[in-house]
């Protein structure tokens, strides 16, 4: 018995003293010997002493407390392995730095790219409001088989508000009320909502200054101005100061007194939208002007309660269905088709989430897709990392360690690997949060501001620590199981050629799906590219010398007679301002290109149609210079006293006189008879799954069945709309300094925002083919590395059998570019599905367009041969002498 193995066993042996009972501790000395003797022979050939003594105390039988602490051994061996293993795991990572970095900085940004859209996607539909008990709270909305939503008359919810038992209280709310607000000395038009007087006692807060309504306040219509603010809106307006209360407030022309603060972190209750002032139902007529939401038809107001204690949504719904029935000649639907749909309140509103929810789905799709390719990345670069520590593998197998024990230390690293990618991923989430949450925040052409507040949470640490262990495992387990494969005997005698062709052919499949995984994402980049830049250009004009800025008399209570007199000279005072070159208007309501309501449009004597129309001015398209395909302009002959006259597009013509000329031929509007003057080119912009719409313009003046109020101006400037802007909103408030002038904008800037989930989707879909594309080429780069490592002497022999140059090069070139190739013809097949995700983003691009395909296609097989070239170069200069 060797020395140092005696002075191992005194510990056990004074532990056995106070572990075993009498009858173990009489053991004889011979068995005592014949055990020693065991452990010293399995130490001397190779076995741990901890491991040598397990496998002398299973040989003996019948000793249960041998066995106990045999098990006792293992489980402090097991946790002294796995710390081995993490100090092994961070030696390895010091001693490969360039690898490291690489690996760590790819999977951070996949991670964090990932993680920000997940956690935008968990904002518009689980976000809880920050109210007492969110998950009680609960909307009702009105919805026919159809699946339109409705909102609610005011007589509506007092009747479902009455037969509510499933509910503690109901609130009414109208949270998107545009309000012209003159509130110390400044005029603002903002988002407010209408809300009913328990509203604030539904939700469960408390004022931070001051109070909420009272009853008494909210029972007779038009008799209490009071107004609660919000806690952003005290600070900017009124400096935070105590003194607010009891202030006044001009609201759309009315004095408000304020009452009371809400708390700093309530905005409403449907987020994105962000409110800054409330005001009474019993104040409907200052909040909603378009119908009397006191009677019948006007449906505006939005319901929302909280539910009575052991009540369920559906318990609610099944409660209402009674009083959907008597609500559905309010619709004009058949009984039948009506219910009152009650779902959880937590997310975005429901108009958010069908504006955001597709966009904010394709970008998840995407970010997966990139963690897939970060992943197989990875596991191509560990798979070759294996390959450079083949020796050190075969040493440590043939030395005794089992694969078990191999793939556990692989995994180990991997792990590792990943967590410290994971947490590279939290840094960049921040950076991508914030990218999604200042573009998405960006105020509509509607005006309206949204606020988004996506919060570093335990979610989020649960969700990045979850996605980065299955991508550890997931990059991991393929190079373990391939490491612990290996024969030593050959790898330690430099032969393993079997072994060899098989870990090329793994890295080679694991290239082959890189590519495949890229090309639909870079063939997506290229469609929703092009889809923006048919954004900006398709209509046939400059919109960045187009300048727009939107009046709104009717804020203010102005008559239509008033508001034309005060548009005209607007229009007047505009003319005369530097860089001008022409002034036109539009209806107040949509975008300057696009349409406004929609009327009923025929032929006499023939069943009509929904067609959505446009009130302009006349030089409406010379402004917007778009020509005549026939006919003339409107001009100052259209009046209301003049016969009515119309505009079409091609594709209403095409419909209505297909063939033909639709100048001087008469048409029904709302059952009134209209000539056509002229025919202009369709520029209204249309997705893939659109077909081209049909479009008629009449004369602003000259609009009898619905008097304009409002209106949008265009203007046309000689250089950068930008420029102008602040001249045009001075010439617009000299008019009437108490008119709301509001989105003063470019026709640019219009269009990025209006169409901003394309641009957003476009960005995003760059950002993740870019750094697959990279991610491919590097992966093709360390194949070819190590394939050109390991075929030295195979080239050496090549050139001195008289290969030139291009020969060696064309070789190596050649094994790149097929790999390349079934990457390219996989990856293609599997985007002639996957681009059908993106129709409703393209706008002038077909989802299959044979250029973009093509086009991304050479890119990718351009880049790998770029990748192919530095170890191609490599293997022209392998010295035959040096490598035989």
């Amino acid at each position: 018995m060797r020395p140092e193995h005696w002075l191992y066993t005194i510990p056990l042996r004074l532990r056995s003293l106070f572990r075993r009972d009498r009858a173990e501790r009489e053991l004889d000395d011979e068995i005592r010997f014949h055990l020693d003797q065991q452990i010293a022979e399995s130490i001397s050939n190779g076995l741990a002493p901890d491991e040598a003594r397990c496998a002398a105390l299973r040989a003996m039988e019948g000793l249960e407390l041998h066995k106990e602490e045999c098990r006792d051994m293992r489980r402090v061996n097991w946790i002294e392995d796995a710390v081995y293993d993490f100090r092994f795991a961070l030696r390895m990572m010091r001693k490969s730095p360039g690898f490291t970095a690489v690996a760590v900085l790819t999977l951070a940004l996949g991670i964090g790219a990932h993680t920000a859209v997940w956690s935008f996607s968990g904002f518009l539909f689980d976000q809880q409001l920050p109210v007492r008990d969110s998950g009680q709270i609960a909307s009702v909305t009105f919805h026919s088989r159809s699946d339109d939503r409705y909102g609610f008359s005011y007589p509506g919810y007092i009747a479902i508000r009455g037969q509510a038992k499933s509910f503690e209280t109901l609130a009414a709310h109208y949270s998107t009320s545009p309000l012209h607000v003159l509130a110390n000395g400044s005029a603002d038009e903002i988002n407010g909502a209408v809300v009913s007087a328990n509203y604030f006692p539904m939700l469960g807060i408390q004022p931070r200054l001051g109070r909420f309504f009272l009853p008494e306040e909210d029972s007779v219509a038009d008799r209490n101005p009071v107004a609660v603010i919000s806690y952003d809106y005290w600070h900017s307006h009124f400096a935070g100061t105590t003194d607010a209360i009891s202030q006044k407030i001009r609201i759309n022309g009315v004095l408000f007194d304020i009452i009371g603060i809400a708390p700093q972190n309530f905005r409403g209750v449907e987020p994105p939208l962000s409110n800054d002032i409330w005001i009474p139902t019993a104040m409907l007529h200052v909040g909603y002007r378009w119908c009397d939401s006191f009677k019948l038809g006007c449906a505006t107001l939005q319901i929302m309660g909280r539910l009575a204690l052991g009540s369920t949504t559906k318990r609610a719904q099944e409660e209402l269905s009674t009083v959907a029935a008597s609500l559905a000649a309010e619709y004009k639907v058949p009984p039948e088709q009506a219910h009152l749909l009650v779902e959880p309140g937590s997310g975005a509103a429901q108009q958010m989430k069908n504006l955001y929810g597709p966009s904010s789905r394709l970008l998840l799709a995407a970010s997966a897709m990139l963690l897939l390719v970060v992943a197989v990345n990875i596991a191509g670069l560990l798979v070759a990392r294996a390959e450079a520590r083949r020796k050190e593998i075969a040493i440590r197998v043939a030395i005794g360690s089992g694969r078990a024990r191999l793939i556990r230390q692989w995994i180990t690293e991997s792990l590792i690997l990943a967590l410290v990618g994971g947490a590279g991923g939290l840094v960049v989430w921040v950076v991508a949060r914030n990218f999604l949450v200042r573009l998405y925040s960006t105020d509509s052409e509607t005006g309206m501001a949204q606020h988004f507040e996506i919060p570093f949470n335990a979610d989020l640490v649960v969700y990045t620590l979850g996605i980065t262990v299955v991508l550890g495992l997931l990059f991991g387990v393929l190079p373990a199981i391939e490491a612990a494969r290996k024969n030593p005997i050959h790898e330690l005698k430099d032969g393993g050629s079997r072994e060899g062709s098989r870990r090329t052919r793994l890295r080679a499949a694991l290239v082959t799906a890189q590519i495949a995984l890229t090309l639909p994402l870079v063939i997506g980049a290229g469609l929703l590219s092009r889809s923006t830049a048919t954004l900006l250009n398709a209509p046939s004009f400059d919109p960045t010398r187009i300048a727009l800025v939107r009046l709104r008399p009717r804020l203010v209570n102005y008559t239509p007679n008033q508001a034309q007199g005060y548009i005209r000279e607007v229009q007047r005072r505009l003319l005369v301002v530097p860089g001008v070159q022409s002034v036109s208007l539009a209806e107040g309501n949509g975008a300057v290109w696009q349409l406004g309501d929609t009327v009923q449009l025929g032929l006499p004597a023939q069943p009509g149609f929904g067609v959505d129309h446009h009130d302009i001015a006349p030089g409406y398209f010379q402004t917007l210079g778009l020509p005549f395909l026939a006919g003339r302009d409107f001009d100052m002959r259209d009046v209301p006293s003049s016969p009515r006259v119309a505009i079409t597009n091609d594709t209403l013509a095409a419909r209505l006189w297909p063939g033909q000329s639709p100048i001087g031929r008469s048409l029904l509007i709302e059952s009134k008879t209209f000539v056509v003057v002229g025919e202009v080119r369709n520029v209204l912009l249309h997705n893939v799954l659109d077909a081209p719409e049909p479009a008629i313009y009449v004369p602003f003046w000259q609009n009898d069945f619905q008097q304009e109020i409002d209106a949008r101006v265009c203007i046309r400037v000689a250089a950068n709309a930008r420029a102008v802007l602040p001249m045009i909103r001075q010439a617009a408030t000299s008019a009437d300094p108490n008119v709301p002038v509001t989105e003063l904008t470019s026709l640019a800037d219009q269009i990025n925002t209006r169409y901003f989930q394309v641009f957003l989707a476009a960005d995003a879909m760059q950002f993740a083919g870019a750094l697959a594309l990279f991610l491919s080429a590097l992966g093709l780069y360390a194949v070819l590395t190590f394939v050109v490592s390991g075929r030295t002497r195979e080239i050496g022999i090549r050139v001195a059998l008289g290969a030139q140059t291009g020969d060696v090069m064309r070789m190596v070139l050649g094994q790149g570019a097929r790999l390349a190739l079934y990457g390219v013809a996989i990856g293609g097949a599997g985007a002639m599905g996957l681009t059908g995700l993106l129709a409703a983003w393209l706008y002038g691009v077909p989802a299959r367009d044979p250029v973009i395909f093509f086009g991304a296609g050479t890119l990718l097989l351009t880049v790998a041969l770029a990748a192919c070239y530095i170890p191609a170069r490599r293997a022209t200069r392998v010295d035959p002498m040096v490598a035989l």
